[in-house]
């Protein structure tokens, strides 16, 4: 079979399900073709908690990509464990990813400042080991492979990891290199005693004074702010969390670093911080940058998820978006530029339409007033940052457990051009091949060699090969085969009482649903009456794949197929997978 014959192919199966599903009459009304689920697939199968951008080659040729970090294992069709990379097209691996604790915040660190090495990425959190090399919860990626940073995180507890990362240069111009700044809750740092808050000047880690207290999950945010805009004053360090004192001084969940000492801002913020940043309204004109923190605080008798300062005290931006409960925060924070002069406050989170802001769980600030970014995202933004595309502006890149903007499918990561939102969906670098159908209860089985975007099956992984759908939802049969399947046939065996739906399966495989098969398998749904004969039939209770040969093989009725199941209700709840009882599902993230 020709790879020109598969737009053809796909016509073709598309058309048998439509077919096969749609009830009688239904071509009489509405003759139309209805997409498959062979296209390329968006986004993550995972959350995405983190963002960052790099340029691998300053200003070299090469576009700068997007780093996201979360608990997935596919970045679009690709591979990816905890860590993937996108540059403007297709999504690759960082190596063979972060152990299984994952990744809590991403940033870049060039370390010689303007000399010849360009940025690197950072990842921190709970893993031990990035690529297989132990890190313990610091790595950074150095274009090939990952490496350790002063040996990690190096103090024991639950709460001995990093949580937020920042690249600092702590004297602006000057001659000194950017340090990589750390926060979280651990008390040591390659060997080192620093509580809650470390930094590394490419050869040691070193404290801040005597650190942050009360110790635990610590910091949640970092942050460079420069005080005087201009003027001659280095940015100093920002740093945002659950404690309440920073080198024995009451501060409230956020203070900064003056280059010397730990400084309060006031009397800090009543309530959390889950982010910081910093916006300057005109851009590149005389005003200087605004510290802003998100979280959920209390305020001014009321209760808001954004503040800034104003020098002298915290004061929300209009209603500061106002909050309902504890549920609804701002976790994420960023800018964005909107013209020459003009740059947008961006703000990510859980949070619905309310007092004057529009949007769901994103939304912007323009100095007046917030509006809404499209249709919004559809669950909670984790992280924000700006991706520089080629365009005249950089992009606004949003990543979090959310799935859909309105209609558009995202699944973790998406994009705003400045209009609209936009999935990652890499092009398919090899065209889609079905090579066989055939009807299994009241759905349509396609094998061939492809992966489906299966981003609603419980197995998302599995969905490669071999799917099921019924016209709405694809299904996986669990773990995938290992190459293509070339030919599928159905049928019903058993009597009443014990009933069973049968697949079988033969292709260029030789392992298929976690077992060993040498090309030919058969998937058996097992169908039983709850009661009586008479009775209602049951869902299936028993699902398996069993090997097949010449001499076992079970005697295959003469009809395609047996009739069609009465078609059932959309589920409005879990989209399960069909993964066989007992068989290995997709591996967690």
């Amino acid at each position: 079979m020709r790879r020109a014959d598969v737009p053809f192919i796909l016509q073709a199966a598309i058309a048998v399900l439509v077919a096969t599903l749609a009830p009688a009459g239904a071509f009489a009304q509405c003759d139309d073709w209805r997409a498959g689920p062979l296209h390329p697939v968006p986004g993550m199968n995972g959350t995405v908690v983190a963002l960052t951008t790099w340029d691998s080659d300053g200003f070299g040729t090469l576009p700068a990509r997007v780093i996201a970090g979360g608990p997935f294992s596919l970045a679009g069709t690709t591979s990816a464990i905890r860590a993937a990379s996108w540059n403007g097209s297709t999504w690759s691996a960082l190596g063979s990813g972060l152990s299984s604790e994952g990744v809590t915040a991403l940033t870049t660190w060039d370390p010689d400042g303007a000399g010849s090495s360009f940025a690197q990425p950072i990842a921190v959190g709970a893993f031990m080991t990035a690529g297989g090399t132990t890190v313990h919860g610091v790595a950074r990626w150095d274009g090939a492979a990952w490496q350790a940073v002063g040996g990690g995180i190096t103090s024991s507890g639950i709460d001995s990891y990093a949580t937020a990362a920042i690249s600092w240069d702590p004297d602006g111009s000057g001659p000194q290199a950017p340090q990589l700044v750390i926060g979280g809750g651990f008390t040591q740092v390659g060997g080192v005693n620093a509580n809650g808050i470390a930094h590394w000047n490419g050869s040691v880690w070193a404290p801040f004074a005597t650190g942050l207290a009360p110790l635990g999950h610590t910091v949640s945010a970092l942050t460079v702010w420069d005080p005087d805009g201009a003027g001659p004053l280095p940015g100093q360090l920002v740093v945002g969390g659950s404690f309440t004192t920073a080198g024995g001084t009451p501060c409230n969940g956020i203070a900064r670093w003056d280059g010397a000492a730990w400084q309060p801002f006031g009397s800090g913020l009543s309530g959390f911080v889950n982010a910081l940043t910093t916006w300057d309204p005109d851009g590149p004109g005389p005003s200087p940058a605004q510290l802003v923190a998100g979280g959920y605080f209390s305020i001014n008798g009321g209760v808001c998820g954004v503040v800034r300062w104003d020098g002298a005290a915290w004061q929300p931006l209009g209603s500061g978006i106002a909050l309902s409960n504890g549920s609804s925060q701002v976790r994420s924070l960023a800018t964005m530029r909107s013209g020459p002069l003009s740059t947008l406050l961006i703000a990510g989170g859980t949070f619905t339409p309310g007092g004057d802001v529009a949007g769901t769980n994103v939304a912007a600030w323009n100095g007046a007033s917030w509006t809404a970014l499209g249709e919004g995202l559809d669950d909670t933004v984790l992280g924000l940052t700006n991706w520089d595309s080629g365009g005249p502006f950089p992009r606004l890149v949003a990543a979090g457990s959310f799935l859909k903007s309105g209609d558009l499918k995202v699944n973790g990561i998406a994009q705003w051009t400045g209009s609209t939102w936009e999935a990652f969906i890499p092009p398919f670098t090899t065209p889609p091949l079905v090579t066989s159908l055939a009807q299994f209860g009241n759905r349509m089985v396609a094998g061939g060699e492809f992966r489906a975007d299966a981003s609603d099956v419980t197995s998302f992984s599995g969905a490669a090969n071999l799917v099921a759908w019924d016209g709405i939802d694809v299904t996986s049969f669990g773990a995938p085969s290992d190459a293509r399947i070339q030919a599928l046939k159905s049928f019903t065996a058993g009597s009443i009482g014990l009933l069973s739906n049968n697949l079988v399966v033969g292709g260029d495989f030789v392992s298929i649903g976690g077992i060993s098969a040498n090309h030919v398998a058969q998937f058996t749904r097992v169908l039983r009456s709850s009661k009586a004969a008479g009775s209602p039939w049951g869902p299936a209770s028993t699902t398996r794949f069993t090997r097949s040969s010449a001499s076992t093989a079970p005697h295959m009725p003469g009809a395609c197929s047996p009739p069609p199941e009465t078609a059932r209700p959309r589920s409005t709840t879990s989209r399960a997978s069909m993964a066989p009882t007992g068989s290995p599902s997709a591996p967690a993230p």
